[in-house]
C-alpha cells in the first residue's frame, strides 16, 4: 500500500512538472518595453534595434515586436547577444515607423543566490520523482509485494 501512494505521489509531480517549470521561468524573467524608430529602404523588411538590456536566454522568443506602421509584420528574427542587436522582421520597405520592444529581461540579476536557486530548482524536482520511484520500487521489494 505504502508503495502505491509512493508512485501516485510521483505521477502527480510529473504533472505537475511542467506547470512548476513555468512558474519558475516566470520568476526569472521580468518585461521591459522600449521604443525604436527604425527606417527601411528598398528592398530591405529588416531593421536592427540596439536593446538596452540583455534579452533574457538570448531567445527571440522572449521579445514581442509591435509597429505603428499596419503595413507592417514585425517579427523578431535574430539577436546578437555580444552588441544586443536584434533584427525585426516583416517590415515595409522604405517607411518610417516606431516600433515597441516588449522582452524579458533577467528579475534576478541583482539577487546572485535566488539565480542559482531557481535555476537549479527544477533538478530538485526531477531528483524527487526518481527518489519517490526509488523508494516505492525499494519498499515493494523489501516486503516481498
Amino acid at each position: 500500500m505504502k508503495s502505491a501512494l509512493l508512485l501516485i505521489s510521483a505521477l502527480m509531480v510529473i504533472l505537475l512538472l511542467p506547470a512548476g517549470l513555468t512558474a519558475i521561468n516566470d520568476f526569472r524573467m521580468t518585461d521591459h518595453t522600449e521604443l525604436h524608430v527604425v527606417t527601411t529602404v528598398a528592398p530591405d523588411t529588416t531593421g536592427d534595434v540596439t536593446l538596452t538590456q540583455d534579452l533574457f536566454n538570448t531567445s527571440v522568443v522572449n521579445a514581442e515586436v509591435s509597429s505603428n506602421n499596419t503595413l507592417d509584420a514585425p517579427l523578431a528574427q535574430s539577436y546578437a547577444s555580444a552588441t544586443n542587436v536584434l533584427t525585426v522582421a516583416g517590415l515595409q520597405t522604405d517607411a518610417i515607423r516606431t516600433l515597441t520592444i516588449v522582452y524579458k529581461i533577467d528579475a534576478l540579476s541583482d539577487y546572485f543566490g535566488a539565480q542559482i536557486g531557481t535555476k537549479v530548482w527544477p533538478l530538485f524536482l526531477i531528483l524527487g520523482v526518481i527518489g519517490l520511484i526509488v523508494a516505492a520500487v525499494y519498499n515493494a521489494t523489501k516486503r516481498g509485494e
